[in-house]
């Protein structure tokens, strides 16, 4: 299976965005010495978690080479064998992450 880094990077966009932003209390003193209550939005924290995972996606290769050759090894030498409902359940992932995307 290839993964393509662009719906990776739309899927983690997405789960972003649907996480909820607070906005936490800041206290602060005002003109009369009074303490006045200010909102504050913090989302730094977020946009450098999805920039880190959207980096690291980036640096993992299309095809992993080593398993591929492991399963043509294994293929040639009629050792392959497969199980029909992990296809099946890793093919209706895949297209359920295609339509979230």
């Amino acid at each position: 299976m290839k993964i393509d880094n662009n719906k990776v990077n739309d899927l983690l966009t997405a789960i972003v965005r649907k996480t909820d932003v607070h906005a936490p209390k800041v206290d602060a003193q005002t003109k009369n010495g009074q303490e006045a209550i200010r909102d504050k939005v913090e989302i730094s924290t977020k946009n450098e978690l999805v920039s880190n995972l959207v980096d690291k996606v980036k640096k993992v290769p299309d095809v992993r080479q080593e398993k591929v050759q492991m399963i043509k090894e294994a293929v040639l030498k009629g050792e392959y064998k497969t199980d029909a409902q992990n296809v099946a359940r890793n093919l209706l992932r895949e297209g359920i992450i295609n339509e979230i995307v």
